[in-house]
């Protein structure tokens, strides 16, 4: 098949110390992860799904494809996406973000997927445009525009390159005056789509619409646009941390096989082995929330109100489900402390916990009809576990669908037990470090 013929291509390419441990496509969207031969048994629990968002929902040239698998302990999930086209059609590219964040089932398929990894790289031909001088271009631009258009990016692409030969770091885009009509970023801006997404600066000019050859050179068919994109998403403890790094960001102006030219991203990435989920020292490991409260849900009913509980689904820290008891005819709801029984822990090992995420739902309740879901999202483990047996705070944005869905707030608190003989913390770790 093509597809099997791209992959052996790519090998080739690479060379004899890498293999392809997962591919997926949809149509000409694809999907493919390469690694070393040496790391390929650090991969586990691979997972892929697309969704069609073309015509009808029917057709796959616009939708995405994702893989998901865990490297160690690191959870990732790569999705690549092809939305609508054209200059007017930016409400239509956030449409099709929001029902890819939705329908797109890898890893946990009932929690979705900006509730449940540490790293998610979102990448494609996102196909958002550029609103030139703040204003809505039409879809095919006048001569005079074109011309003022491209007289100002080669302007700005003179100087950075200037600047570039001089040795002069950017810590900026050059493109900064430009790129705040930039749709993409409005959109992340205005909580429009992409919400808790990052991309790194933007120091190359646009990769469309241009003539398929070496060098970039823009078409008058279309007003030139980063309609190429890299974006991520992780926890706030690997920002707060600094434990990765991204840079490189560019485009690859040599190749000319399309009007599209090809961009990249590097990562660096902490990884850390997994380690054993259970600790024989250990007599008791129990989650405690209290002071629990959500402010500015969505609301599910048509009354314009929700009647929230929250629910905690069976995953790789708890045995089944979990959930709380309902707030009725409210989207700021404040549960009780007895609304919610505590979390016993079928995973009970530091090292392990340092690292887990505890995913969560907030749901409606509905008496006839299944339970809405209204918010989900996940809690980083590793704050309790830096304060064994004590309250620490969460403050935890929520998204529905890759949208805000409020936030939830509460105290948590783990509840933690050792063998007498076991009088160190630092043993109960083992050793564990973290190794990039």
């Amino acid at each position: 098949s093509q597809q099997t013929a791209i992959v052996h291509s790519l090998l080739r390419h690479f060379g004899d110390q890498y293999e392809c441990v997962a591919h997926y496509k949809m149509w000409q969207t694809r999907l493919f992860i390469i690694i070393k031969q040496t790391y390929s048994e650090r991969v586990s629990s691979v997972t892929s799904h697309f969704h069609k968002t073309g015509i009808a929902g029917i057709a796959g040239n616009k939708g995405g494809v994702a893989i998901s698998f865990d490297f160690d302990g690191l959870s990732l999930c790569f999705l690549s996406c092809h939305l609508a086209a054209h200059q007017t059609k930016c409400e239509d590219r956030n449409k099709m973000y929001k029902k890819l964040c939705k329908n797109i089932k890898v890893g946990w398929p009932k929690q979705q997927v900006l509730g449940q990894f540490h790293f998610v790289f979102w990448m494609g031909d996102m196909n958002y445009r550029v609103n030139y001088f703040g204003d809505e271009q039409g879809d095919k631009p006048s001569e005079v525009v074109f011309e003022k258009v491209c007289d100002a990016l080669q302007k700005v692409t003179a100087n950075a390159v200037a600047v570039n030969r001089a040795s002069i770091a950017l810590s900026a885009s050059p493109y900064a005056d430009i790129l705040k009509d930039d749709q993409l970023l409005l959109a992340r801006h205005n909580a429009k789509a992409f919400v808790g997404f990052q991309e790194h600066h933007i120091k190359f000019p646009p990769s469309f619409k241009v003539k398929r050859q070496t060098g970039i050179h823009y078409v008058a068919q279309r007003l030139p646009a980063w309609c190429d994109r890299v974006l991520w998403r992780c926890p706030k403890s690997f920002d707060d941390q600094k434990e990765y790094s991204v840079s490189n960001y560019r485009v690859h102006a040599k190749i000319g096989i399309s009007d599209h030219k090809p961009v990249s991203c590097t990562f660096v990435l902490p990884t850390w082995n997994r380690p054993c989920g259970l600790s024989d020292e250990c007599t008791k490991a129990i989650l405690h929330f209290r002071n629990m409260s959500a402010q500015n849900l969505i609301a599910a009913d048509t009354n314009g109100k929700s009647d929230p509980f929250i629910h905690f689904p069976r995953q790789l820290l708890l045995e089944k489900y979990v959930q709380s008891k309902r707030v009725n005819k409210t989207l700021n709801p404040i549960w009780k402390n007895k609304h919610l029984k505590p979390l016993p822990l079928i995973r009970n090992s530091l090292p392990f916990l340092q690292r887990a995420l505890l995913m969560f739902q907030i749901r409606d309740h509905d008496r006839i009809t299944s339970n809405d879901l209204i918010a989900c999202g996940f809690i980083e483990v590793k704050y309790c576990v830096d304060n064994l047996n004590k309250w620490v705070p969460v403050n935890e944005y929520l998204t529905l669908d890759g949208k805000d869905a409020g936030m939830f707030k509460a105290e948590m608190r783990l509840e933690y037990k050792i063998k007498k003989s076991s009088n160190s913390k630092a043993n109960l770790f083992g050793g564990f470090n973290d190794k990039q």
